[in-house]
């Protein structure tokens, strides 16, 4: 595992100089710029700072899309292991939440009222 380069953290402790900010900032985007991630990736990052800066930023989801599309690699078998259980973990919430949403509609449904979902399974 490398030391990376990084700037002066911020406030909130996030340092947002480092090579693994770069790498989820290219990686959270519409379009992943997947070789510049593999050319962070092949220098080497600190895993469990890129882990805990794509969880508070909310890109978990995105970091794993990318590292599987880079066949995982330059992952340590610790990060993979991590973010494959982080993964089974939000699969199993958003089957709950769905889950959760059709007994919604179904009471609102059951009552005459009618109901619009927005934002979680609906736009999935």
């Amino acid at each position: 595992m490398s030391v990376s380069a990084k700037s002066p953290a911020s406030p909130t402790g996030n340092v947002t100089g480092s090579v693994e900010f770069e790498l989820l900032c290219r990686i959270a985007r519409p379009r992943p710029d997947l070789a510049r991630a593999r050319e962070i990736l092949r220098a080497g990052v600190d895993f469990p700072e890129l882990i805990e800066l794509a969880s508070e930023h909310g890109v978990r989801p995105q970091l794993i899309a990318a590292l599987q599309s880079l066949s995982w690699e330059a992952v340590p078998a610790a990060a993979r292991a991590s973010l494959e259980d982080y993964q089974r973990f939000h699969f199993a919430r958003a089957l709950s939440l769905a889950d959760e949403l059709c007994r919604v509609t179904a009471a609102f449904a059951a009552k005459g009222l009618r109901l619009a979902a927005f934002k979680g399974p609906a736009l999935a």
